[in-house]
């Protein structure tokens, strides 16, 4: 693991996306960052935090994510 994040931080979003009983076709995560298969985007972005990826790939990918939780978070909130 690298030192922006903890495997424990990878299991608890992964944990957190799991535990969605649905999850919306799409997403838009800020301007110009819009998924359209929220469960393959999700899928591949926590495949990419395996070992084994650099800390240059797995950056940007871990902030997504983050992104991405606090979203659909706030969603259920409003929920």
């Amino acid at each position: 693991m690298d030192i922006f994040r903890e495997k424990s931080q990878v299991e608890e979003i992964r944990a957190f996306f799991k535990s969605l009983p649905v999850l919306p076709e799409t997403l838009t995560l800020g301007p110009g960052e819009k998924v359209v298969d929220v469960p393959l985007f999700i899928q591949s972005s926590l495949a990419i935090l395996e070992p084994g990826n650099s800390v240059a790939v797995q950056r940007p990918v871990w902030d997504r994510l983050v992104k991405a939780r606090a979203l659909l978070e706030h969603q259920q909130a409003d929920e």
